[in-house]
């Protein structure tokens, strides 16, 4: 996830080698994570029930 904490820990190179192990070929950014919780407390989710949502890029159809 790009935030400054993992960004500063790691090389251009390692976060380029990174993003290509991703199925969408890049990082995540941390509001595109924090959709997920928001939407489902939005009341336009009010319907759905035991779902899990899982916010991978992809990674677990692996």
């Amino acid at each position: 996830m790009a935030t400054p904490v993992t960004l500063d820990s790691m090389t251009e190179q390692i976060i380029f080698m990174a993003a290509l192990e991703s199925p969408m070929k890049r990082g995540v950014n941390p509001n595109e994570v924090a959709m997920g919780p928001a939407s489902l407390a939005d009341d336009s989710f009010s319907f759905a029930t035991g779902n899990i949502i899982v916010i991978d890029g992809g990674t677990v159809l692996i």
